[in-house]
């Protein structure tokens, strides 16, 4: 690995205590700010660290697990009062995970989230999908108790299912987890532009009737924003065997946020979550060294360490004002924009 491009990053003299177990510091570069837990020892002030883009590398040993977020705040230092808070307090997070190969990046990956999470002091929960031997196929079979044995009405069927109880015990149990707790990370392959069966899967026989559409009162009135998950939050992390430039947003492939709308807008955010930006991994075919890995590596932890302050997307949410009629946006809102675009509020009308 290289030189840091972006200069040398000097700590900023300042340590706040936040508990007994837990120290927070900045450090600042070209506009980039960077809190680091560093202990109960503390960061001596002298001492420096270089950052790479969203790469660290040289760090302290003191620094525990490269638990680091890096914040891109135009260089306002305003931020830093607002940005000092704990990152002792355990939540409760549920990787949800597709890929049958245990070497694999995305297992890896998957391997990182699990002890970066452990580390902050969360408590993981994991769906592994292929080791699960999920049911992918949504069928007649997810019905043990029917309403109309005549014809299959899914609608119909998942919702009575669910509001009687019946529901197969793996679909239930994947809803309990969901309920149960604060984030929801997918790892997966982009596998011919989109989740592998197995993943679409998951969400088509866990998402029932009543629980992620048709909430409280069988109507779209609790959806986008308003749903049985709201104040949850999601984070996508995909694997691309095509290099980034395919993804670009004149690349041949698509931007990878357009290829993945149907999930992040759609199967996140419908029932209520806060969606962060999708975290990609790019040319993963082409990854051949430790040290390769070991940046991709680097830059998760950074997400991780980000999973309960940064922002969400900020799509626009059905009963926030701008579709006034719950399907279409009202004229005053993205004018001249259309298409997937103008369901993410840009920085002026947010």
């Amino acid at each position: 690995m290289g030189r840091d491009k972006q200069g040398v990053v000097e700590h900023i003299p300042k340590a706040a205590q936040l508990c007994a177990h837990c120290w927070l510091t900045e450090v600042k570069s070209r506009g980039r700010l960077c809190h680091i837990p560093l202990g109960q020892e503390g960061f001596k002030s002298q001492q420096q660290i270089e950052i790479e883009t969203s790469i660290i590398h040289g760090l302290d040993s003191k620094v525990e697990h490269n638990r680091f977020h890096i914040y891109g705040d135009k260089g306002h230092d305003a931020v830093i009062a607002n940005r000092l808070e704990s990152r002792t307090v355990a939540k409760k997070v549920l990787i949800v995970y597709a890929h049958p190969e245990p070497t694999s990046l995305t297992r890896q990956l998957v391997d990182v989230s699990i002890e970066a999470l452990a580390a902050q002091g969360h408590e993981v929960i994991q769906s592994d999908l292929y080791g699960m031997r999920w049911k992918a196929v949504f069928d007649a079979e997810d019905f043990p108790s029917r309403t109309n044995p005549e014809r299959l009405s899914y609608i119909m069927e998942s919702g009575h299912a669910y509001a009687t109880g019946q529901q197969t015990a793996d679909v239930a149990a994947e809803q309990a987890k969901l309920l149960a707790v604060d984030a929801v990370i997918l790892q997966f392959p982009l596998w011919w532009y989109g989740l592998p069966a197995i993943l679409k899967g998951w969400i088509d026989r866990v998402y029932a009737f009543g629980f992620a559409y048709g909430y409280k009162n069988g109507t779209n009135e609790y959806r986008f924003g308003d749903g049985i998950l709201k104040g949850k939050r999601a984070l996508v992390n995909v694997i691309a065997g095509g290099p980034a430039a395919d993804y670009g947003p004149r690349g041949i492939n698509g931007p990878i946020d357009q290829l993945l709308f149907p999930l992040t807008h759609g199967a996140l955010f419908y029932p209520g979550m806060d969606v962060l930006p999708t975290h990609a991994v790019y040319g993963a075919g082409h990854v051949s060294t430790a040290e390769e890995m070991d940046a991709i590596k680097a830059a998760w932890r950074v997400r991780l360490a980000g999973l309960f302050i940064d922002k969400p997307i900020p799509f626009r949410s059905q009963n926030g004002g701008d579709f006034p009629d719950r399907h279409t946006m009202a004229d005053h809102v993205a004018p001249g924009q259309t298409g997937l675009v103008a369901h993410v509020a840009n920085l002026v009308d947010a």
